[in-house]
């Protein structure tokens, strides 16, 4: 497997606070990887460490077979897009002016091809409506398909979403997981995708791998099949699941048992 992604021993440690130790993994271009962990695991910080907003992270990452400190900001933006848990507009952006933030982090687009990429992540995201709305005024599902739309644009090589659906009611969860299984199907071997999240059924039925996360340190790493036959989650969370057969998915729905 030619790795897209390497992590070797990675760490991180904050004010004296170690949040991250001695993470491990690779990730091929096409991957859709889900990370798993109960609160506090250090999800978001992994997120964080691969995009450099955590420069502070011990250990190698390589992107592209390059050390990730190689890369200026710009040039990693141009190739990995990252839509964030929570987000508080500072600017009086529309929707499209902050879509079109995605376009210059790259080469020298022509203006129709910028235009054209803007139209693009916006039609996959369902958002023509919102494109002169104030980023202010949004709702969270509607803020969370924008950040979805931000992170698209650029066609980045690895997108990393942190909690992609946390906060969205029904509607909005299914809108985005309309969206992430689009976005796996369309750039299979090329886009690679890392996803933080609590929703353990959308890990299983997107992801092609699954990490576990426990006190800042890899738990597990294994197909969704595997996490059916054994008592990975119960490890990872503390707590009992049953699995509930339902038509069309293939891993069931996982439920909580109290």
């Amino acid at each position: 497997m030619t790795a897209l992604l390497r992590v070797n021993g990675m760490s991180l440690s904050l004010s004296a606070v170690r949040l991250l130790s001695e993470i491990s993994f690779q990730v091929a271009a096409g991957e859709v990887i889900a990370i798993l962990g109960p609160n506090g695991a250090g999800k978001s910080s992994l997120i964080k460490c691969l995009n450099r907003i955590f420069p502070e992270a011990q250990g190698q990452i390589l992107l592209e077979g390059r050390p990730l400190a190689a890369f200026t900001q710009r040039q990693i933006a141009a190739r990995i897009g990252y839509a964030p848990q929570r987000f508080a507009p500072i600017f009086s952006y529309s929707v499209r002016q902050f879509v079109e933030l995605g376009t210059f982090s790259g080469a020298e687009l022509a203006e129709g091809q910028r235009r054209t990429g803007v139209d693009q992540a916006i039609e996959i995201c369902g958002i023509q409506h919102l494109g002169q709305r104030d980023m202010a005024s949004l709702s969270g599902g509607e803020l969370q398909l924008v950040l979805l739309a931000g992170a698209l644009v650029g066609n980045p090589r690895l997108l990393l979403l942190d909690e992609p659906t946390t906060f969205l009611d029904p509607a909005f969860q299914l809108r985005v997981l309309s969206i992430l299984k689009t976005l796996r199907d369309r750039t299979e071997g090329q886009t690679a995708v890392i996803m933080a999240t609590h929703d353990i059924n959308l890990a299983l039925e997107l992801s092609s791998r699954v990490i576990g996360l426990s006190q800042g340190r890899v738990s597990f790493d294994c197909t969704p099949r595997e996490i059916l036959n054994g008592d990975l989650l119960t490890s990872l969370y503390q707590s009992k699941f049953s699995r509930v057969s339902v038509p069309g998915r293939e891993c069931g729905f996982i439920v909580p048992v109290a």
